[in-house]
Parts: structure tokens; sequence; C-alpha cells
């Protein structure tokens, strides 16, 4: 479960780095999306910096199939159960983040 707050201050030094980008393209889990027609609170942020927001269909994974083959990729290096201790977890990510 992500927090939405986290997810909105990363969103947030993302484009102080980088700029607007044009589209976000977001999971329909929370705290991107909704059972309701309406975008989340988190969706109706992004809109206010003019961004469209690009939602896959729900449970279609090959609508962004780069993104969901790297969440294994990274799974299978950074397996926090593998990891002796937090600091060797986080040089793991560290590593994989890099590579």
């Amino acid at each position: 479960q992500l927090d939405p707050l986290q997810v909105k201050q990363a969103i947030q030094q993302t484009m102080m780095e980088w700029g607007l980008p044009e589209a976000i393209r977001m999971d329909n889990g929370t705290p991107w999306g909704t059972q309701s027609p309406l975008p989340s609170a988190l969706g109706l942020w992004l809109v206010g910096f003019g961004m469209r927001l690009v939602y896959g269909r729900p449970r279609c994974s090959t609508d962004n199939a780069v993104v969901e083959r790297s969440h294994g990729v990274l799974a299978d290096w950074v397996e926090p159960s593998h990891c002796r201790d937090f600091a060797h977890c986080q040089a793991q990510l560290a590593w994989a983040a890099h590579t």
C-alpha cells in the first residue's frame, strides 16, 4: 500500500528535477485510481498541473508490459527475504536501480 502523501512528494521532486510531463500513465489501484468514475485526489492534483491522465485497462498488464516486467526483474534482484538486513536490501536496490 502506497502512502499518497509520499507519492505526491516523490512526484513533486521528479517534476522539480525534470519538468512537467504532458501525460502520466497511472495504475488503477490505490492511490492512483478509484472505483468511482471521477479521478482520485492524486489524479485531480496532477490534472491541476495540466497533465493528461492515462489509465491502463483493468487487469491488462500487457498495456504496460515494460514496467510490469521490470517489477518482476526487480523482485528477483532485490528480494527482501534474501537480504541480510535493511542496509543490504538498500544496497541491492541501489545497485538494481543503477543497473
